[in-house]
């Protein structure tokens, strides 16, 4: 599940630094494996020079972007499209187990 994880994390950071985002990555990335209410919006948006708003809207675009390239990854790896929802469940299922 970890390697699954990091794989999909690892392609979207390749992703973004070659769109030139590769700094913007580096300081929202705690977005992706955070507790949303551990996120400090306030202080990213200091290290970003973003308004507060703008780096939620950007936070959850990446989110969003990660989400689909974890379904997109797992989808490679099934025999049969019905399985995916219980797939996710189960790799989810495995990570808060560690």
């Amino acid at each position: 599940a970890r390697t699954l994880l990091n794989k999909v994390l690892e392609g979207l950071q390749t992703t973004l630094k070659n769109e030139g985002g590769a700094s913007q990555f580096q300081t929202l990335k705690p977005c992706l494996t955070m507790d949303s209410q551990q996120i400090h919006y306030t202080e990213l948006a200091v290290d970003l020079s973003m308004s507060e708003g703008a780096v939620w809207v950007v936070a959850h675009r990446l989110r969003k972007r990660y989400r689909h390239l974890l379904i997109s990854e797992i989808s490679r790896t099934l025999s049969r499209e019905g399985n995916l929802e219980e797939e996710m469940q189960a790799l989810f299922a495995a990570m808060w187990s560690l």
